[in-house]
């Protein structure tokens, strides 16, 4: 069962992400040792998500880690042997979020200090709702579109821009010379 080599070019002709594929092969690896020379079963892989249980793992690593292995068996041809995640109950948390006093606080503070790109660049994640990361699509070509093209994670999505938020951003562009390439 431990042909890893042809395991990796079935995950690059799945065209997962580099990383993807190291993690997977990893996790493969590790089963293995785990499961030994033999055959593997299905009380093998139940079996190692116990190991992963008891090992103080937190349950959405344990079910990456569940989620890799059920993939190597149905690559051997053991699918039968995949075993099932384990349940998460989400909390609904906004313990990360501003609230709305404190983001006009800090706009207000960029505008006071003559902070312009961090002003810019807090009105657009607010009112775009992207992630940080993602700042590098926002191309000064591209602004008067109405919307920014996002290539994240494997993941091509695109973000639609208020006309208050265009204003801001070719006015940024202005102010500061920026007639083509990344705003941030």
């Amino acid at each position: 069962m431990n042909n890893l080599k042809q395991y990796r070019e079935y995950l690059y002709m799945q065209e997962l992400a580099e990383s993807t594929i190291y993690l997977y092969l990893r996790i493969a690896r590790k089963f293995l040792d785990f499961a030994g020379e033999k055959a593997v079963d299905k009380s093998d892989a139940l079996a190692y998500k116990k190991h992963l249980e008891q090992s103080g793992l937190a349950v959405a690593t344990i079910n990456q880690q569940i989620i890799a292995v059920n993939r190597y068996l149905r690559f051997c041809g053991s699918g039968r042997c995949a075993v099932k995640t384990e349940r998460i109950q989400r909390h609904g948390s906004i313990e990360n979020v501003i609230s709305e006093g404190d983001y006009l606080q800090m706009l207000i503070y960029t505008r006071k200090h003559g902070d312009d790109k961090y002003y810019s660049i807090m009105k657009t994640l607010a009112l775009t709702g992207i992630r940080i990361s993602e700042l590098k699509y926002f191309k000064a070509e591209n602004i008067g579109t109405g919307h920014i093209t996002v290539n994240n994670k494997g993941k091509i999505r695109e973000i639609y821009l208020p006309d208050s938020l265009i204003t801001l951003l070719k006015g940024y562009c202005e102010r500061h010379g920026i007639t083509e390439g990344s705003i941030f």
